[in-house]
């Protein structure tokens, strides 16, 4: 019965020394995975710093664009403001000088036929250039107007007067808002580069 607790012994000797490398094969199992994990963790949250950071220059720049979206807006409803009341006011003078030229003495005077002449022609000229033509079109550029004992009163060349200087001062007010625009736009895509 002796040999049987010395076997026993022995086996639970070697079971303790089974026990302990199975402890120790796992134990070093844990920390190396363990370690794997620290590292992948530290590199998640490495990842997740970067995409924060862009995250906040995207809302950043989102921020400018929204801005200048805005700006440009406003400009575009101010200028469309600005040419309603420069049309009425265009519209209620060119009705003043109608009535003027109407009941002027002078408004019924031929301007000479070789500036009327040039009138007409360089009005064809920037209508052939503004406009495209259909082909079967008789108004052509270049030809001489019909033929009248007077072509162009001085009472008309009022007319023309107010509509030329109302469009060119549109057209001024558009160069100035699209000046504008682009500072607003190269403005807005400096600060969202920085």
């Amino acid at each position: 019965m002796l040999t049987f607790w010395l076997t026993l012994k022995h086996l639970m000797r070697a079971a303790l020394v089974v026990a302990a490398g199975v402890l120790l094969i796992t134990t070093s199992l844990l920390s190396s995975n363990l370690h794997k994990v620290r590292s992948e963790l530290a590199q998640s949250q490495s990842s997740i710093r970067q995409l924060k950071e862009e995250l906040r220059k995207q809302q950043a720049s989102a921020k400018v664009q929204a801005y200048a979206y805005r700006k440009l807006n406003n400009l575009a409803e101010a200028f469309e403001g600005e040419r309603m009341r420069l049309t009425k006011e265009s519209d209620e003078k060119q009705n003043q000088f109608r009535v003027l030229a109407k009941n002027a003495e002078a408004g019924h005077q031929c301007v000479p036929d070789d500036i009327a002449v040039r009138l007409y022609r360089y009005a064809n000229r920037l209508r052939s250039d503004s406009t495209s033509r259909t082909a079967g079109s008789s108004d052509k550029p270049g030809t001489d107007p019909t033929p009248a004992p007077c072509r162009l009163t001085y009472g008309q060349t009022v007319y023309w007067t107010e509509r030329l200087l109302s469009a060119l001062d549109e057209a001024n007010r558009k160069l100035e808002n699209i000046r504008l625009a682009e500072k607003l736009s190269t403005e807005s895509l400096g600060s969202t580069e920085q």
